[in-house]
């Protein structure tokens, strides 16, 4: 699979009945700001903000391009993880894998 909207390539889930998780990021947050998921379930960030956001890996993993205002990134978290906007600091969130 592939990212969406000018993205970079996005991690292939191997799981054929993987759910895709959507994380909304709007007004400087992640929406929601922790979120559970499958081993093999996909992440979706959806960027409705203003200005450019990306979601970036504490210890860099992993990390989504840049994410014009209605671009998004997705991919599958093989860790649970926490997470954080490059550009805007106060933006955190973690992805659990159960």
């Amino acid at each position: 699979m592939t990212a969406k909207t000018g993205a970079t390539a996005a991690t292939p889930s191997t799981n054929p009945n993987a759910e895709t998780h959507v994380v909304t990021i709007e007004n400087m947050k992640y929406n929601p700001a922790t979120i559970t998921v499958k081993k093999g379930d996909q992440v979706t960030f959806n960027n409705k903000d203003i200005v450019e956001h990306n979601a970036t890996e504490v210890n860099k993993a992993w990390a989504s391009p840049m994410l014009q205002p209605g671009q998004s990134w997705t991919f599958t978290p093989e860790k649970t993880s926490d997470y954080y906007c490059t550009i805007h600091l106060v933006m955190k969130g973690k992805i659990i894998v159960k």
